[in-house]
């Protein structure tokens, strides 16, 4: 009778550390792979994981900002002074916002399910720990990124991004106590979150990259003169591949995510206990 007793126990803790691993994996799920250095990086369709975290991002200091423009080879970026912060949803720690980064139908660097959008702007920041970004580079907590579609519409839009731009591109590309806030989507809570490279250049894979469900919307015209913008290489002059290899290093999903489907492995263990639950009692 001892002995069966010993059974028993050893049968329950196998169960409820099968259970407890399950329960552990449905929260956050890790891919494997290494980082890829095939771009775009294809994102897979957001509303068919069903995450979102159970905080939303929050950008403080956002709507009192002061900017500068400056032009790159490949995008338009607004370097940020100030205290600008972002934290909560997939972060840990807080971060201080370093610059927000424009870029134009072939320099985007994402595709949403293979579909590339005009064009996609991202808010880089870096971990309060370092002194600023140069330090923070290279550390595998050091770069946060938060990406947002923009998406041309024929009717209203729903962000002040293009009032924006052209009032600093007026004030000489320098203009102080800017509301930033109101180029962003509201709500900040569901996203698609993987470590990799934060360009196609950049040595190594320590960004933390969310890309955000929540789109930015712009009317097909202000589309069209923020474009005119950009280095005529980086126009829209022909269609994107849907073949692009996508990337699978680290990809998460938050942790009020709805639980995966069981897989077989974990099926067949689950039956396993159970049977010898079942012969164990009768053996009794």
């Amino acid at each position: 009778m001892p002995h069966v007793h010993w059974n028993m126990s050893y049968i329950l803790t196998l169960a409820f550390l099968v259970i407890n691993s399950f329960v552990i994996d449905s929260e956050t799920s890790t891919g494997d792979g290494t980082c890829s250095t095939d771009y775009p990086v294809i994102i897979p369709e957001v509303m068919s994981l069903k995450y979102k975290a159970a905080l939303p991002f929050k950008l403080e200091g956002f709507n009192n900002a002061s900017v500068v423009l400056r032009k790159s080879s490949d995008s338009i970026n607004m370097d940020l002074e100030g205290e600008l912060y972002v934290s909560g949803g997939g972060f840990v720690d807080r971060y201080k916002a370093d610059r927000i980064t424009m870029l134009m139908d072939n320099s985007t660097i994402h595709l949403y399910n293979k579909r590339q959008f005009a064009m996609q702007i991202y808010i880089l920041s870096y971990n309060t720990k370092y002194v600023n970004v140069t330090m923070a580079t290279g550390q595998a907590d050091g770069l946060a990124v938060l990406s947002f579609w923009v998406q041309d519409t024929q009717t209203s839009t729903n962000s002040d991004l293009f009032p924006t731009f052209k009032s600093i591109v007026k004030d000489d590309g320098r203009a102080d106590s800017v509301n930033l806030r109101k180029i962003f989507p509201q709500y900040l809570q569901k996203f698609f979150q993987y470590h990799g490279k934060l360009g196609p250049m950049y040595p190594s894979c320590d960004v933390a990259w969310s890309i955000m469900n929540d789109r930015i919307l712009l009317h097909k015209d202000q589309i069209q003169t923020l474009r005119s913008q950009f280095p005529t290489s980086q126009r829209k002059t022909s269609t994107r591949s849907n073949g692009a290899p996508s990337i699978t290093r680290n990809y998460k999903l938050s942790t009020e995510s709805s639980a995966p489907a069981l897989n077989i492995n974990t099926l067949l263990t689950i039956c396993a206990v159970a049977l010898c639950s079942l012969s164990v009692t009768f053996n009794m």
